[in-house]
């Protein structure tokens, strides 16, 4: 009973995340690069080579995008993509997820 209750406790409190593609087609200054994004979101940058940086943004100046020891220039950049916080997919699982671990329970008893 325990582990149940420990289970839905923790499948409460976390929360369902998605990476949403951002427009960047025509992002070449800082200002336009700061409408989209900022210090502390997490981000998946492709370059133009095709490489793959995915990190937590510390700084974001006039030239480059950073974090995690990672700098990108602007001009480099040719996709974000960015984490968000999907509260649809988060209040769908709790009561998906309360209504399985009731009929656990329910046929344990």
């Amino acid at each position: 009973m325990k582990i149940l209750l420990t289970t839905l406790l923790v499948l409460l409190l976390a929360g369902c995340t998605s990476m949403r593609t951002l427009d960047v087609a025509n992002v070449n200054t800082h200002e336009q690069l700061i409408k989209q994004i900022g210090v502390g979101d997490v981000v998946s940058v492709i370059t133009k080579d095709g490489t793959t940086h995915e990190f937590a943004i510390t700084l974001i100046d006039s030239e480059v995008i950073s974090g995690n020891e990672i700098k990108i220039s602007i001009s480099e950049i040719k996709e974000i993509r960015k984490e968000e916080f999907s509260i649809l997919k988060t209040g769908g699982l709790i009561p998906i997820t309360w209504i399985g671990l009731t009929l656990i329970v329910l046929a344990i008893i």
